[in-house]
Order: C-alpha cells, then sequence, then structure tokens
C-alpha cells in the first residue's frame, strides 16, 4: 500500500511537520507576490510577472501578530433555529470578528 506523506517545515517556529499526523498544529500557507502598479495606480499583473514566494507558519503565530482571529474556546451548540442575524454574526465570529453593541 502506497502512502503520501506531506512534510511541512514552519517560517516561525522551524519546526517540521508531516501530514498526515498526530499533534500537528493548524498550519497556514502565507504567499508573498510582487505586481507591478500603473502610473495611473492599477496593479498591471498582465505585463509583468514575477514569482511568488510561499511560507508556512503556525495558527497561533498568526493570531498573536493579528493577521487571523482567536479560535474560540469552544463552539457554542445549536438548539433553535437562527435568524438572519443570527447566523451573521455567527459567520463573523468564525472569522474572529466580535461586533459589539450600541453604547
Amino acid at each position: 500500500m502506497k502512502k503520501n506523506i506531506v512534510r511541512i517545515t514552519t517560517q516561525d517556529t522551524k519546526k517540521t511537520y508531516d501530514l498526515p499526523g498526530d499533534g500537528v498544529p493548524q498550519l497556514w500557507e502565507v504567499e508573498l507576490f510582487i505586481s507591478a502598479v500603473s502610473s495611473s495606480g492599477y496593479v498591471r499583473k498582465d505585463k509583468y510577472q514575477y514569482p511568488s514566494k510561499t511560507f508556512y507558519f503556525e495558527r497561533k503565530t498568526l493570531e498573536n501578530i493579528g493577521m487571523i482571529g482567536a479560535e474560540p474556546k469552544e463552539k457554542p451548540v445549536r438548539t433553535a433555529y437562527l435568524t438572519t442575524e443570527d447566523l451573521l454574526l455567527e459567520l463573523l465570529a468564525e472569522i474572529g470578528i466580535y461586533p459589539q453593541g450600541p453604547t
């Protein structure tokens, strides 16, 4: 039986993880690319193509620098039908945005 293993070394911790595997934190791929900006302010992607660079980071590092929201400790259990507003708030919470009510 053939088994494929993906080996990723993170930029932040320099740890190497074998996927699939146990005890692997959530990893994120970050891609850096450049594009020329025209004199009128538009990004020119058709004329000049530069290679991109890919980096891998652990989720905790991206949370610490504010690039992604922190994961909630526990996910709420859905017990009743939700309103549209409730669904929107739940979606925002999934990406780490927690709106505050009027003060």
